[in-house]
């Protein structure tokens, strides 16, 4: 009897240590105030976020940060191009399914409202994977390549997608980060309208 207590205990033991090895291993450590995404590759709809951004958010009412990226005819475009214009400034990859869920409306908004520009960013992607998705989707509305992540970084985005709203004078109303749907979208430019 004592001889089988024995041997239950150290199968007990031992699985507990196998599986105290297996849960260390998989763990990712990170040094303090350091962010780690876990995520899985592309085919999953899903991939390693490449922002990495601890600093405050930036706040409405600041200036928009100014910047010039390469569209996908290789024409410079900057965000100062559409001053004396509301922009809907979105930060989006191919990979990201609620992005993809979100582009209808974006392309509706940008078709049905004289005097609002939808300016689509896309994060990080190779141009021709992107023009693909684009003539796939029938996008219309101007798209620009981060491909360094830079702009996005120096706009703290964290997450995709996330849409600032910038208004006629450059600067900052508010930020969402997440996915809209078209009612909040122009929800949230009525506001903007009213103030």
């Amino acid at each position: 009897m004592q001889k089988k207590t024995i041997i239950i205990l150290a199968v007990i033991i031992a699985v507990s240590l196998i599986g105290i090895w297996i849960l260390n291993d998989n763990e990712e450590v990170a040094e303090e105030g350091e962010t780690i995404y876990t995520q899985t590759p592309a085919d999953n709809n899903e991939v390693e976020n490449p922002i990495i951004n601890d600093e405050p958010e930036l706040e409405a009412k600041d200036p928009a940060i100014d910047f010039t990226l390469k569209d996908l005819e290789g024409n410079d475009v900057s965000l100062s191009d559409f001053e004396g214009k509301i922009v809907l400034l979105n930060f989006w990859a191919t990979w990201c399914k609620f992005c993809d869920i979100e582009m209808p409306d974006l392309e509706k908004l940008y078709t049905e409202n004289e005097g609002i520009l939808v300016l689509g960013v896309n994060v990080g992607e190779d141009i021709d994977l992107v023009k693909e998705y684009v003539d796939e989707k029938n996008l219309s509305f101007p798209i620009v390549l981060d491909e360094t992540t830079e702009i996005a970084s120096d706009y703290l985005v964290s997450g995709l997608p996330t849409t600032y709203f910038i208004d006629e004078n450059g600067m900052i109303y508010g930020v969402f980060p997440g996915m809209m749907t078209y009612d909040m979208m122009t929800g949230f430019l009525e506001d903007m309208k009213e103030q």
